[in-house]
């Protein structure tokens, strides 16, 4: 019971600083943080925690590795664009770079709809999952409605609206995060210091479908299988 307490209370200091500090939403830097950290903080945090030990147990260090290495490569290609192409683009230079430009626009835009819509998904299973609701029906239409609400928000108060948003969103996560580790420290402390701490039994999954979930997609059949294995929390 008192570590519960002592959670709600971190989340809560954690999450109101982050959300209403005058300098920190008044600094540009932050500012510039929030709209790339709200767009990778909701699938990181679902997927690095318990989605990657789920699929590849203690092997996830060496997953999350692998996808770093990726991620930095990925990047490497998008810095060389911006430091290279973008200027020959910018100054008006035919051909092919203007073409793949417009088409990579297209691309992206169809892209992030279909990763946003799974996360978003998956996010809705897990709050249908605590009121013990296993109806992917229901869970894609949760979803549907905050795609929705979301497209209204923006069409009606533009995008500052979306971004103020984003600033609450990402305070709450920040201190979500700093409240689990938290509570995760509590635990393993008072597992120690009662002899009954131990490591759980995660091994592997090693086939397709464990490959597709650590890459960050995952074809489901029903509410369940949008979640990892309740053992691996």
């Amino acid at each position: 019971m008192v570590e519960n307490v002592f959670i709600l209370l971190v989340l809560t200091l954690s999450a109101g600083l982050l959300i209403f500090h005058p300098k920190l939403a008044g600094s540009r830097a932050w500012k510039a943080m929030v709209t790339p950290l709200a767009s990778i903080m909701g699938s990181g945090f679902l997927v690095c925690a318990p989605l990657l030990a789920s699929n590849a147990g203690y092997d996830a260090i060496f997953a999350m590795l692998v996808l770093l290495v990726l991620a930095f490569f990925i990047g490497g290609a998008l810095r060389f664009n911006i430091r290279f192409v973008e200027p020959l683009l910018e100054s008006g230079q035919p051909g092919a770079f203007a073409r793949v430009e417009a088409s990579s626009r297209w691309i992206l835009s169809i892209a992030y709809v279909i990763s946003i819509s799974y996360y978003l998904q998956l996010l809705a299973a897990f709050v249908l999952h605590m009121i013990q609701v296993e109806d992917l029906l229901v869970a894609k239409s949760l979803t549907t409605l905050v795609l929705l609400g979301v497209a209204l928000m923006g069409a009606s108060r533009g995008l500052g609206a979306l971004e103020s948003l984003e600033r609450y969103a990402i305070g709450l996560n920040l201190g979500t995060i700093a409240s689990l580790i938290f509570g995760l420290a509590w635990y393993n402390f008072v597992a120690l210091r009662e002899g009954q701490w131990s490591l759980p039994d995660l091994p592997p999954v090693l086939d397709a479908h464990s490959y597709r979930v650590v890459l960050g997609g995952s074809p489901t059949e029903s509410v369940g299988d949008l979640l990892p294995n309740p053992m691996s929390w």
